[in-house]
């Protein structure tokens, strides 16, 4: 069972990403020999990820040999304080409990295995995964899995690898306010979005629509926003995330409106404006990893646009298309 922290802890600033450190045996009888070749495991599962940078196993080690437990010490303190040594933002490690059969029940498993990813500067847990087997042969497969899921965890995940995302996405949307009384109708366009991570989270936004109209009153229209979100993210699960998005920015449109009879002519004419207005926008998107760096992602949208002469013009929407981490 994998269970991942709802939001994921702020970064801190490091050169290396991750490392993978010690692996406790209690109440067993498993030889060093076995725990590290357990690690090793780990170790080379999460070396697959094309996204995380991984400490080598030596330098862990040189960590943890500079770094003594203090007595009495928990596993979860030592091994934060052997990641900050290492100079790495999050740091793996396991532990095996082994239960003598004859003095529990048949309910009760042989091996008790837990493994963990925890944040160094914060503790927070984001990965923890359980694991009971009767089979000592079961232990390799557990922690090949467990090394397989941590580097899915962190896959696509830019808020914790530091990378940067970008998603192109196709739009549709429905003008409200004055837009609609003034004869905007359905619009068509697309958004270009870019994910920052540093030295904060940042979503921004440059998109370009088109929108029918009646043509009384608005013969075109066409608009191109730029704004500045703050994301929070929500993590439901490896794949799937929430991200709710609020912040704002300006609208840049081109309109050809109140037009005008020319008799002689027998044609109409429309005036050809350049507007500049603030908007205030608001996104919740829901992205889902395909594969690696590449997500799936959809977000009903909301702007509102404040005009000329009070005028108000709301947007309603809906993005959908590909999101890639770069």
């Amino acid at each position: 069972m994998l269970i991942s922290s709802s939001v994921f802890a702020a970064k801190v600033e490091a050169d290396k990403l991750i490392g993978v450190g010690y692996v406790e045996c209690l109440s067993c009888k498993y030889a060093a020999e076995k725990t590290d070749s357990l690690r090793r495991l780990i170790h080379y599962e999460i070396s697959k990820s094309l996204l995380l940078e991984l400490v080598s196993l030596e330098d862990m080690d040189k960590a943890m040999t500079d770094i003594k437990r203090r007595a009495n010490e928990s596993l979860t303190s030592w091994m934060m304080r052997v990641g900050v040594k290492a100079g790495i933002e999050k740091i793996v490690f396991a532990t095996i409990s082994e239960n003598e059969k004859k003095y529990v029940t048949d309910k009760i498993a042989k091996f008790n295995v837990t493994i963990m990813a925890v944040d160094v500067k914060s503790g927070n847990i984001e990965i923890i995964q359980p694991a009971d087997t009767d089979i000592d042969g079961e232990l390799d497969n557990i922690f090949i899995n467990g090394g397989d899921s941590i580097s899915r965890v962190y896959h696509g995940h830019s808020e914790i690898t530091e990378k940067t995302d970008g998603s192109f996405s196709l739009s549709y949307l429905y003008p409200q306010g004055d837009l609609k009384k003034r004869g905007a109708g359905s619009g068509f366009g697309f958004n270009l979005n870019v994910y920052l991570t540093r030295p904060f989270w940042l979503l921004l936004t440059f998109g370009g629509y088109y929108f029918q109209t009646e043509k009384t009153m608005i013969n075109s229209l066409f608009m191109f926003p730029l704004s500045v979100n703050i994301p929070y993210y929500i993590n439901v699960s490896y794949k799937l995330k929430i991200i709710p998005a609020i912040g704002g920015g300006w609208i840049f449109s081109i309109m050809e409106y109140d037009r005008v009879y020319f008799r002689a002519s027998n044609r109409y004419e429309y005036k050809r404006g350049f507007f500049f207005n603030p908007v205030i926008t608001a996104r919740v998107e829901t992205s889902y990893l395909l594969h690696d760096r590449y997500s799936l992602v959809a977000a009903p949208l909301f702007s509102y646009i404040a005009g000329q002469e009070g005028r108000k013009g709301y947007v309603y929407g809906l993005d959908a298309g590909l999101k890639i981490t770069f």
